[in-house]
């Protein structure tokens, strides 16, 4: 079984931004003060992030997610609030059912070295705009770059509120800066990302002159081509707080 969420009209008012709509019932109304409800007590938690991203949200109007049914309520809360949307064209929440197969490759790399995870049970709910990926696995929530390789197994609210808010987080995990420097707020849309081209496999380097505009759903299935394994971060930031 699965569950569908639809777009709200308006952003940032009080109520569930999202219309969820419960299979068999047909009662949407109450559905969505349900929703409002169960969500309601992560408003204090994700005030970080929403202090700084929230104004910047773009709700991608019309469309429809479908949940899996076996996606942690923790990401079934974070859709509930966001729904499908772009935060500043610097995040963008997924479909996870849509964008499950294109992130195969680093979900079975990711698998491969970790007998917890299962690569058919790993689902995309948000990337980067470098097309760098925010996954859950059962209760298991996780982050890999497809232009590094680096990963690292944390919270919700661990990426919400520190590694999304804090100035070294947004630039040594996610290329902020890089970002920033090309435009990218202007550039990008749900469709496409910022890649490094040559891409790092193939001897390029990370810099906002090596960063352009590429189809996010090609990018990927270059990348994919260069997979030897993925790596664990070493990255300055989780070194600094001691992860």
């Amino acid at each position: 079984m699965v569950s569908s969420i639809g777009q709200a009209d308006e952003v940032g008012n009080e109520r569930c931004p999202c219309l969820v709509s419960v299979e068999g019932t047909g009662r949407r109304e109450e559905a969505v003060d349900a929703a409002a409800r169960r969500y309601s007590h992560f408003m204090e938690d994700w005030r970080a992030f929403e202090e700084l991203h929230l104004q910047s949200r773009t709700v991608y109007s019309g469309e429809m997610v479908t949940l899996p049914e076996t996606l942690p309520p923790v990401v079934r809360e974070f859709y509930a609030r966001y729904g499908l949307c772009s935060f500043g064209n610097f995040l963008f929440t997924l479909n996870p059912l849509e964008w499950q197969d294109d992130y195969r490759p680093w979900f079975e790399a990711l698998a491969a070295s970790n007998e917890f995870v299962d690569a058919e049970n790993m689902y995309p709910f948000m990337r980067t705009a470098f097309g760098d990926v925010f996954y859950c696995c059962g209760k298991q929530l996780g982050f890999v770059s497809v232009s590094t390789g680096a990963s690292n197994h944390l919270t919700m609210n661990f990426y919400l509120n520190v590694t999304l808010t804090e100035a070294d987080g947004l630039q040594d995990l996610y290329f902020m800066g890089i970002f920033e420097a090309v435009g990218g707020k202007e550039k990008l849309s749900p469709r496409t990302c910022l890649g490094f081209l040559p891409p790092l496999a193939l001897g390029g380097e990370i810099g906002a002159e090596h960063a352009h505009v590429v189809d996010l759903r090609t990018h990927l299935a270059f990348l994919a081509e260069f997979i030897e394994e993925v790596r664990s971060p070493v990255d300055t930031y989780l070194e600094i707080i001691g992860l």
